[in-house]
């Protein structure tokens, strides 16, 4: 489905351009993901942890790898949210994250929680899809620059502008 989708309607315009963007999300199944559409902002930063040739656009490649992305992401936040409550808990956000696949220690679960929660340190659904965005986007620049796997990587200036600003 997804190829024909794309076959079908791939143009520079609709994987470039945010509001395409939102267009082609909804109608791959989009009401699955979430009900009330992603915000312009998200979609922008789901565009730009799969554009890994910095085009600003999206392949067929790089939209089939950022779905898997989502749908994993969605499955964590239903197998997390236990009361249905539609928010996590920061208890709750630990558990989806590593269930995501990502390990994090408490400063940086915590940094997560001031930046993404609301002020009863809650998360809400597109907020955690943000959230899980942009730790999938600092990890895998990250892990670019740490070549040999020591745990450490290097910036240039220039570097760390452009990655943090475009992610």
């Amino acid at each position: 489905m997804h190829g024909t989708f794309f076959s079908q309607r791939s143009n520079d315009y609709l994987f470039s351009e945010p509001k395409g963007f939102i267009a082609s999300l909804i109608c791959c199944q989009r009401a699955d993901l979430t009900k009330e559409g992603f915000s312009k902002d998200i979609c922008r930063s789901m565009i730009a942890m799969m554009d890994f040739d910095r085009s600003g656009k999206l392949g067929f490649d790089e939209f089939k790898e950022l779905w898997l992305a989502l749908r994993n992401w969605k499955n964590a936040w239903t197998l997390y949210d236990v009361d249905s409550s539609g928010s996590f808990s920061g208890f709750e956000l630990r558990q989806a994250i590593e269930s995501a696949g990502y390990l994090l220690n408490n400063r940086v679960l915590n940094a997560l929680m001031h930046r993404y929660g609301s002020k009863n340190r809650e998360i809400r659904f597109d907020d955690f899809m943000m959230c899980a965005i942009k730790i999938k986007t600092m990890i895998d620049i990250f892990k670019a620059k740490d070549e040999v796997g020591t745990n450490t990587a290097a910036f240039s200036f220039e570097e760390w502008m452009e990655y943090t600003l475009y992610a």
